[in-house]
């Protein structure tokens, strides 16, 4: 169709290891590809090897480094819209479209980071920002914290991630988890996401266990959990070895200080598992009120309070249904939603 609108969505995060991103596009991009009216001609950048991994019906460019840069300064594939799935997108500048659409995770690097790290991490946003001509935020509190640190009058949105119920019928206990009851966090590991904190905690509940997965390059944080007998970490774990862990787990810890979102959470509460989080960032909006929060992250005091509400009963049905709110296919509807608004209005 010769007046269809042509929508360039730039997917290069499924490329990726598994990590959130990665996540985002691999469940975004069909269901955008399947819903997506006749009006519109979709066209996914993505990486080598990657041609047709949303499905047949779209056009896909293979993308690799080098062309990353000629299409920074040579836009030779034209469209209507383009969409950069995350602010950390390779693609910091495009003008092949006049419509550009950034999709905006967190700004962790405001909480995490300083001195020239946090220049340097502000001057890669501010460009990717000034060069869109509209925003998405997965959050209310990714919105709010987005503005007050670079205020801007850019049209917006807050449309949510969806979360991926796991194949429980296809489980598989990973490795070196021990027999019996035990809490569980799952994380990068990396240092903002508090892991330790949890180590620490353990010291004050020497009758549970805490399985911690991840990949962990953090030196400090495996001596820490060597020296505790009821502490076993047992690195990265695949969909079928996740789904095991929150299924039969008692609860889900997750101290995080930086968050756009929170998947674990989610995903274990579609499990039907108890909660407890931090207070931090986007996390109080997530866990709804049915999650636990800490009030503070002193770890005797955490200890107190896992054990407290472990004591009392727990509304499964409840913390499923919260976890299902967040829908991908709603998520993608909202998409074409805005991609409509987007393209008729000037």
């Amino acid at each position: 169709m010769s007046n269809q609108k042509r929508i360039i969505i730039e997917a290069l995060a499924i490329g990726l290891p598994m990590c959130g991103l990665h996540e985002y596009a691999r469940q975004l991009c069909p269901r955008i590809l399947s819903k997506c009216p006749q009006e519109f001609r979709i066209t996914f950048l993505v990486p080598p090897g990657k041609k047709g991994c949303f499905g047949p019906d779209a056009e896909y460019i293979e993308t690799d480094s080098l062309r990353v840069v000629l299409l920074r300064h040579f836009p030779l594939i034209k469209g209507d819209l383009f969409h950069a799935l995350h602010q950390l997108c390779k693609l910091k500048s495009y003008s092949g479209a006049p419509k550009r659409l950034m999709t905006v995770h967190d700004i962790n690097f405001a909480h995490t980071r300083s001195g020239k790290r946090l220049q340097h991490a502000e001057r890669r946003f501010l460009e990717r920002l000034q060069n869109s001509t509209h925003l998405s935020f997965i959050t209310k509190f990714a919105h709010d914290d987005t503005l007050a640190h670079f205020p801007n009058s850019l049209p917006n949105r807050v449309i949510y991630n969806g979360v991926t119920s796991l194949d429980i019928n296809n489980m598989q206990r990973p490795e070196g988890v021990p027999t019996g009851p035990f809490l569980f966090h799952l994380s990068s590991l990396v240092p903002y996401k508090q892991a330790e904190l949890l180590v620490q905690m353990m010291d004050y509940l020497p009758n549970r266990t805490l399985v911690l997965a991840g990949r962990c390059r953090n030196k400090e944080l495996l001596q820490m959990a060597k020296q505790r007998s009821n502490v076993v970490m047992i690195g990265e774990v695949n969909d079928s070895e996740k789904a095991w862990l929150y299924t039969n787990c008692d609860a889900f810890l997750f101290p995080s200080k930086a968050e756009g979102f929170g998947l674990p959470p989610i995903e274990a509460m579609l499990c039907g598992k108890p909660v407890f989080l931090s207070k931090s960032t986007s996390l109080p909006e997530i866990g709804g009120n049915v999650a636990y929060f800490w009030e503070n992250l002193l770890p005797e005091q955490m200890a107190e309070y896992v054990n407290k509400k472990m004591a009392e009963p727990i509304d499964t049905d409840a913390i499923i249904a919260h976890g299902r709110q967040f829908s991908w296919d709603i998520c993608a509807d909202e998409f074409i939603t805005y991609y409509k608004d987007i393209l008729t209005h000037d």
